[in-house]
């Protein structure tokens, strides 16, 4: 069992949060979130998927590739990810309870309550546009405070970890 540390804030919050508060975990990359980019067969492939659909080289590439393939790849079934809000004013612990998948397999109910739907090779649109979520993970809230799963977070220390700027969406938190 690991613990990773995943920012969903700063992708489509509007979204993103809800979606978190039903048991799904999200992150970005709506424009290559398909079966192919999961199957990827190293790092290294998913880096030339990346690289020929986003242009990106070097450092970006290398980041980028590296928040993905921890995503897709090294959060399992059983991990613990802590999820901090904005400015790390409160942070949920959730359980993964399923593998990564494309978001357009995301059951359409589960946006109902955002006036989205899931439109096949654009993933979610809202309002007529296409939402920059791409994979999604089902969870469950570990954390539970006033019928919410995040708690606040009132240590200073605790609050520096999770708000840190530069650092990566997820993080491995197994060595804290």
């Amino acid at each position: 069992m690991d613990y990773w540390l995943h920012r969903v804030f700063a992708q489509e919050p509007e979204l993103s949060v809800p979606l978190l508060e039903r048991g799904i975990l999200t992150i970005g990359f709506n424009e290559v979130a398909q079966q192919s980019t999961i199957d990827a067969a190293n790092f290294d492939a998913l880096k030339v998927i990346l690289k020929n659909h986003y242009g990106w080289t070097d450092v970006k590439l290398g980041v980028n590739a590296g928040v993905l393939w921890r995503f897709l790849h090294e959060f399992k079934i059983g991990d613990f990810v802590v999820v901090p809000t904005v400015k790390a004013a409160a942070f949920g612990i959730f359980e993964i309870l399923e593998t990564a998948k494309p978001i357009d397999r995301l059951p359409p109910d589960k946006l109902n309550f955002l006036n989205a739907t899931i439109v096949s090779g654009q993933g979610i649109v809202r309002n007529g546009n296409a939402a920059e979520l791409g994979f999604f993970v089902k969870v469950r809230a570990v954390t539970n405070y006033d019928s919410s799963p995040f708690v606040p977070s009132d240590d200073k220390f605790l609050g520096k970890i999770l708000s840190s700027k530069g650092m990566l969406t997820n993080i491995s938190l197994n060595d804290l």
